[in-house]
């Protein structure tokens, strides 16, 4: 009911996607824990591996504990009322149904940002920093990729991301009140920045040369806008 392109236009958190280039630590964990049978260059729901292999359906039933842990809250089918009976059988809720497209509830599912310790409270600023209140020293993880370009700091301090669950991040937090911040930038893109402005200094720099348009001098020579003056080869030239 839902392609995931449109998750990315409206800015929709989704574990689908149909995206390129995808990260060979993504594509390798979508086979692992999540679909067997998927094309992990096209995570649609849908699209098979091999066509007469598992059903995304019956994979998704199969890690649905595998999903929850990766912090997918819902799952968009369409509106087929034996599909329905059977999530809701395996402990999802409906909260949406239309008649054409249905919405259901994952249960235990863990959240986007949350402690090690279960005793922390963790409140979520936006998609890439939290408040962090612990009494002992714990580990902040977050469920994103640990892609090379990402730094975080505490309370404005830097701090090392380490992988957490294969793929994810995960930050370490002392005792008391924490505000962990997130924030990326590709690799190298200081040397990208460099050149970018060295382009452009160059560019305002360039010499304006006058423009070569000929013209006729009232002694029949063709006298360009630089000066130049050359003969006719004609008696009557084309202008």
């Amino acid at each position: 009911p839902i392609a995931p392109n449109y998750g990315s236009y409206y800015g929709i958190a989704s574990l689908n996607l149909n995206d390129i280039p995808t990260p060979q630590a993504w594509s390798d964990y979508i086979l692992t824990h999540l679909d067997a049978n998927a094309n992990p260059i096209f995570f649609t729901g849908f699209t098979r591996g091999d066509p007469n292999g598992p059903t995304a359906f019956f994979e998704f039933l199969r890690n649905l504990q595998n999903f929850a842990g990766v912090g997918t809250k819902y799952v968009v089918t369409n509106g087929d009322p034996p599909t329905g009976e059977r999530l809701v059988a395996e402990g999802l809720t409906e909260v949406f149904d239309d008649g054409q497209t249905a919405i259901y509830e994952l249960p235990d599912v863990v959240d986007y940002f949350h402690a090690l310790d279960p005793t922390c409270q963790v409140v979520a600023r936006d998609w890439q920093s939290a408040d962090v209140t612990c009494d002992e020293a714990s580990t902040l993880v977050r469920l994103e990729l640990n892609d090379p370009g990402w730094a975080a700091e505490r309370d404005g301090a830097d701090a090392k991301i380490s992988t957490y669950g294969e793929i994810f991040q995960s930050v370490e937090v002392p005792a008391g009140s924490t505000r962990v911040t997130f924030g990326f930038a590709p690799r190298h893109i200081s040397l990208a920045w460099l050149a970018a402005i060295a382009a452009v200094i160059w560019m305002a720099m360039w010499p304006r040369w006058p423009a070569r348009r000929s013209v006729r001098s009232s002694s029949g020579e063709i006298e360009t806008a630089a000066g130049e003056r050359h003969g006719e080869g004609t008696e009557h030239g084309a202008d």
